[in-house]
Order: C-alpha cells, then sequence, then structure tokens
C-alpha cells in the first residue's frame, strides 16, 4: 500500500482558498440597450413610448451607433418592427442601462460584503500567515 503516489488534495469550494474574490457576473454585449438583440429592451422602451406594451406593440429597433444587433434581425419580421427611435434616443438608453448596471454592481458587492461580515465572528480579517495556519489546522482535523 506504501507504493501508492500520494497528492494534495483540491479544494472544492473556492471560496475557501485564501484571498478568493467573488466574481459578479458582467455582461459580455456591446449595447447596453438592446443586449446585441437589435431590439430595444422593454423597460427602456416604455421610458420613451408611452404606454409601451411588448405584447401588443411593435418592437423598438435599437439604432445606436455600433450597436450591429439590427443586422441580425430577420426580413421576414419587418413589418413587427418600430424603427422610430433614433440614434441620440438609442444612446440615451444605453447610458441610462449602464448606469443602472454599475449601479446593481456596486450594491451586489456591499451586500456580498455585508453577508461576510454578518456570518463572520472575528473583530477583524484574518492575515495571510493566519489563513495559511486555519487551512493547515483544518486538513489535519480531516486526516485524524
Amino acid at each position: 500500500m506504501s507504493s501508492l503516489p500520494q497528492i494534495e488534495p483540491i479544494v472544492a469550494r473556492v471560496e475557501d482558498e485564501p484571498g478568493y474574490q467573488r466574481e459578479i457576473w458582467e455582461p459580455t454585449w456591446n449595447c447596453f440597450c438592446c443586449q446585441d438583440t437589435g431590439i430595444v429592451r422593454p423597460h427602456l422602451a416604455s421610458k420613451v413610448i408611452k404606454g409601451y406594451n411588448w405584447n401588443i406593440h411593435k418592437l423598438p429597433v435599437c439604432t445606436r451607433p455600433n450597436c450591429n444587433g439590427f443586422t441580425q434581425l430577420s426580413a421576414g419580421i419587418a413589418h413587427m418592427l418600430d424603427q422610430r427611435l433614433t440614434a441620440t434616443v438609442c444612446q440615451q438608453l444605453d447610458q441610462l442601462e449602464r448606469e443602472s448596471w454599475e449601479e446593481t454592481i456596486k450594491m451586489q458587492f456591499e451586500r456580498i460584503q455585508q453577508l461576510a461580515q454578518a456570518k463572520s465572528l472575528r473583530t477583524r480579517p484574518r492575515t495571510p500567515e493566519e489563513e495559511e495556519i486555519a487551512r493547515f489546522r483544518h486538513q489535519l482535523s480531516l486526516v485524524e
């Protein structure tokens, strides 16, 4: 039995690793107005189209410069599209949504920090040395 190789265990939960920083999901789309679909998001469309209801009204097309979403739309649905929104309006909607997203990230990060502090019984964060000792002791307790 002693001839078997010994390898180090791999931590299953990355949040247990020292120095772990929780990631907050970030969008990869270029245009926040339409999320690169070419169709303005319903909650944004309602800011500029009175009483907008995506279930019954035509779909507003994003005309923001450098947004290629519209080019991906099928010509077969042209009768369902509202092309009245200007590039300036779409840029403003894009900016509003970017600001909203930044605020959301800020709130999520603050909430994560609050939860971490609420769960912790410690009066201060561990130093890297203390964290390493705690991990070592934890591994020892698993072996015993």
